[in-house]
């Protein structure tokens, strides 16, 4: 294969006998014969050392009414999805680019087409394989020759950035500027100031504020430094000003939120430095949610990015709650209710705002905006998704930890079947489980008859047992379902019994006898199942009073744990020295309280039937 020159794209159509004839001059050099149908594919062709080589894709079929004139001529032409290759390792590097090289020929042909869709993943944010492979790339191997030649570009780039007066020269740069950072991993000092002086230059152009906050997300993500330099020199408010000024240009909006994301999560201050904590760039956040609500990726991603800034922080959530986030967020979940990462980010978001308050106000209101109903539906629309059921029962079970309105409207609701459900699908995921049988407990706190109801009629009681049986060694798996029983063992203590649930909960207290959690909860248990004589008989045969004895002793100082323990030995046993050792107890304990329930609760948190 003949070195050849990439041929840059046209900024003016040419006729069909111009591309043929600059085509056949480089094919004549290669000794190919113009007619021939096939170019070598992109995995055959060879990296030579010198000048770049053009590759030229297989074209595509035509369709069979256009001329045959058309097909030859779209044949012999490159496209302009044709990409440029330089060589990995050379004893003669390639040229240093200039005004007239293939690179700024090529840049500029990036700089008139829309920049492409950033691909996410978990790794990197700012992911854009379509740009990356349009610019000079070098391997993991490259030379200390390439690596310098590539600082010292990026260092001619910023200088140029600064200087420039030419807008679309300065969009250009800026983005050539952005991908070399991340390609090569580069850092130029004061590459900052020259994005966000070019940024005020030509605040009135969408492209060059794109492209800016395209390369501050760059030179912000390579470490906490560059993020405390671009903060000194007030990147975050030309950020906010350009989506502001350009609210309207969607590719501005990401990427100006994905700027937002990366300055809050580098730096433990970023989040103050869009306001005191994070109010500017909140409200900015939401008013992009707002006006481009048709657009799945604006709402994900400022979903995202509206999470790493509330942060599971009180302050930031008030904001958020203030500023009609609850609304853009349930907005957005009617608008993509079928749009897996939408849902995805809109959760984690309503996750940071639940879990920073810790307020059964705050959890009303949120549920109220939101409506549990449409959780709910989303669980049953994705009931074969194991990470969407797991945010699901997480949501919930935030929703109703503190909150007895929730809790009687998740009840009221046909939500045991879709909690049931989503634990039968994730049996096997010890965390799903532990958020879905801690949710189970708390609607048996506030709705304890309904709930009980509900779970053996849906199958529940097997499927608890299911759980402790396959995760006995989880001491949460085994605490919860032991509260769950507790409040479901006067009414349905026979199925209880003919289950094996009071054997499991004999062998979860030997397994964990050091949790005093799991001992709280399992003389709980037992002291309501004791009741009936056949429940008696079994905790007898299987060593549950000595079980019982222990965790009294190990766990004498926790209130709960002697209360449940000795009104199961009082039912239990006739042992007078035990009876006593429980009578001491309680006149000592009643003695030194310093205030006595008015109710009569023994303080278990799972009430009564």
């Amino acid at each position: 294969m003949v070195q050849a020159q990439p041929i840059p794209r046209c900024t003016e159509p040419k006729s069909t006998d111009q591309m043929k004839t600059g085509y056949e001059a480089i094919v004549t050099q290669s000794g190919l014969h113009a007619n021939q149908k096939h170019q070598p594919a992109r995995s055959q062709t060879k990296r030579i050392t010198g000048k770049p080589i053009a590759v030229y894709p297989k074209e595509e079929e035509r369709d069979n009414q256009t001329s045959n004139t058309t097909k030859d001529a779209r044949h012999l032409t490159p496209t302009t999805e044709s990409k440029v290759y330089y060589p990995l390792s050379s004893s003669s590097p390639p040229e240093k680019a200039n005004d007239h090289s293939p690179l700024k020929s090529l840049m500029t042909s990036l700089a008139e087409t829309r920049d492409s869709e950033a691909a996410e993943d978990g790794n990197n944010l700012y992911h854009t394989p379509k740009e990356s492979d349009a610019v000079v790339k070098y391997s993991a191997s490259a030379t200390v020759s390439d690596i310098a030649q590539n600082s010292e570009r990026l260092q001619e780039l910023v200088g140029n950035l600064r200087e420039t007066h030419d807008e679309k020269d300065a969009g250009t740069i800026a983005l050539e500027i952005s991908l070399r950072i991340k390609n090569h991993d580069l850092t130029v000092p004061e590459a900052d100031i020259s994005i966000i002086t070019a940024m005020k230059r030509f605040s009135n152009s969408s492209k060059v504020q794109s492209r800016g906050c395209k390369a501050l997300a760059e030179v912000a993500a390579k470490g906490l430094s560059s993020v405390e330099s671009m903060v000194d020199k007030g990147g975050p408010e030309m950020i906010l000003t350009a989506m502001e000024k350009h609210r309207a240009e969607e590719d501005l909006q990401k990427e100006a939120c994905r700027s937002i994301e990366v300055i809050t999560k580098k730096y433990h201050k970023g989040k103050h430095a869009f306001g005191v904590n994070g109010r500017d760039a909140i409200v900015a956040l939401i008013k992009g949610m707002e006006d481009h609500s048709s657009s799945p990726k604006i709402q994900r991603l400022n979903c995202r990015a509206l999470a790493s800034l509330v942060g599971e922080q009180v302050g930031s959530s008030r904001i958020l709650v203030a500023e009609g986030g609850l609304g853009a967020i349930r907005q957005a979940l009617k608008n993509h209710d079928s749009n897996i990462e939408v849902i995805e980010n809109a959760f984690d978001l309503l996750f940071s705002v639940l879990n920073s308050a810790n307020s059964y106000l705050l959890d009303e209101e949120v549920a109220m905006t939101i409506s549990l109903e449409r959780i709910l539906s989303i669980m049953t629309f994705f009931r074969d998704n194991e990470k969407m059921l797991g945010q699901g029962l997480n949501l919930l079970r935030l929703f109703c930890r503190e909150s007895p309105r929730n809790r009687s409207s998740v009840a009221s609701l046909y939500s045991f079947e879709v909690i049931l459900g989503s634990l039968d699908h994730c049996i096997h995921n010890k965390e799903i489980l532990r958020n879905g049988t801690t949710l189970i407990q708390y609607l048996s706190q506030t709705e304890g008859n309904a709930v009980a109801a509900g779970l053996v009629s849906e199958g529940g009681m097997e499927l608890l047992l299911n759980a402790i049986r396959r995760h006995i060694s989880d001491a949460a798996i085994v605490e919860q379902v032991s509260l769950i029983i507790a409040k479901m063992a006067r009414p349905f203590s026979d199925k209880i019994r003919k289950e094996g649930g009071i054997e499991l909960i004999l062998s979860g207290m030997r397994r964990h006898d050091e949790s005093v959690d799991v001992q709280r909860a399992a003389c709980l248990s037992l002291w309501k199942l004791s009741t009936r004589p056949e429940n008696a008989s079994i905790i007898h045969v299987n060593g549950g009073i000595k079980l019982i004895n222990d965790a009294l002793t190990r766990f004498a100082g926790d209130d709960a744990v002697s209360d449940a323990a000795c009104e199961a030995l009082a039912l239990l046993t006739d042992d007078k020295e035990l009876l006593m050792a429980r009578q001491s107890l309680m006149n000592a304990r009643k003695r030194t309280a310093d205030i006595e329930p008015a109710t009569g609760c023994l303080g278990c948190g799972i009430g009564c039937i």
